[in-house]
């Protein structure tokens, strides 16, 4: 495969593995216990993006505002009826209690919209080809909301006093709430944009492929991968661990292992063993430094 095409390739997945995972290290960030729950998220944004836009006719970007926004006031609502209830429990019983609500939307997912695959039925039309790489509208779509999402996020968590309050808490929940900082508004604003962040992964995912109840699923590995690599409540390094995650994988594909090896004939990894690289950079990553790649000692939500 051309190595520009690689980039391309590794640039598009990331921004959608970016996008899901930035959401997914704050809330571990604030609350320190992995949920699984926030890839069931990612199902929802996709299904009600999906429903506003075939079902009630909505403009797709109308549609797909709708579904971020919901998507994070789910979180809200599942925080109130489930994870408000825990807050002084252990991280493993929340996190297990995250698989019970993950299991839970996947039902209600599969009852409400069915097990079948739904598709938006959009065509996107194919750019001339750079440098031998060939991308749609669609893949300059995804790059570009990833790219404004992150430069966004940035702003907020930076220059505005709200962001501060939210890093504070991450960084030490017990002496921002001295300082003055309500603690629980700040786990309800988290939630807020760790749904909408799953939501818009969602969207993003759903828009490219098909929507099956299992879409979550298929991305829950590389998410933790990615997660994990970056150092969980980091959240630029959840960008960076997903763009280390996402080269890894499209280089791994990309590669004639027969001529390599000299066999004789070309032989590339097939399409499916993906999982099979998210898994080893996982392992590895633990391995060699299970804080993270990219984790700041000093302060780990930076």
């Amino acid at each position: 495969m051309n190595p520009a095409q690689v980039l391309v390739n590794t640039l598009v997945w990331a921004g959608e593995l970016g996008i899901i995972a930035l959401g997914m290290t704050l809330s571990y960030a604030i609350l320190r216990f992995a949920n699984f729950a926030h890839i069931e998220f990612v199902t929802m944004g996709a299904y009600l993006a999906w429903a506003g836009y075939r079902l009630l006719r909505l403009p797709l970007l109308l549609a797909a505002g709708l579904s971020i926004f919901a998507t994070g006031l789910l979180a809200v609502a599942i925080d109130l009826l489930v994870f408000r209830r825990l807050r002084a429990a252990s991280a493993t019983l929340k996190m297990i209690a995250s698989v019970g609500v993950s299991i839970v939307i996947r039902a209600i997912v599969q009852v409400v919209f069915s097990g079948q695959a739904q598709s938006f039925g959009l065509s996107w039309e194919t750019l001339p080809a750079m440098l031998g790489a060939r991308f749609t509208i669609l893949q300059i779509w995804i790059v570009g909301v990833t790219i404004s999402s992150v430069l966004f996020f940035h702003f907020v968590m930076t220059l505005t006093r709200v962001g501060k309050a939210l890093r504070a808490t991450a960084e030490n929940f017990s002496l921002a709430q001295a300082r003055g900082i309500d603690g629980a508004r700040m786990i309800t604003l988290m939630w807020l944009i760790s749904g909408a962040f799953a939501g818009l992964g969602g969207v993003l995912l759903g828009i490219e492929t098909q929507l099956r109840p299992s879409i979550g699923l298929s991305v829950m590995l590389p998410i933790f991968a990615a997660a994990t690599i970056g150092g969980l409540g980091s959240a630029y390094g959840a960008i960076a661990g997903a763009f280390t995650l996402s080269l890894a994988q499209n280089a791994v594909l990309a590669i004639n292992f027969g001529g390599l090896f000299g066999v004789g004939r070309g032989w590339w990894v097939p399409t499916s063993y993906k999982e099979v690289v998210s898994m080893a950079a996982l392992v590895i990553t633990l391995f060699v430094k299970p804080s993270g790649i990219f984790a700041s000692r000093e302060r780990p939500y930076d």
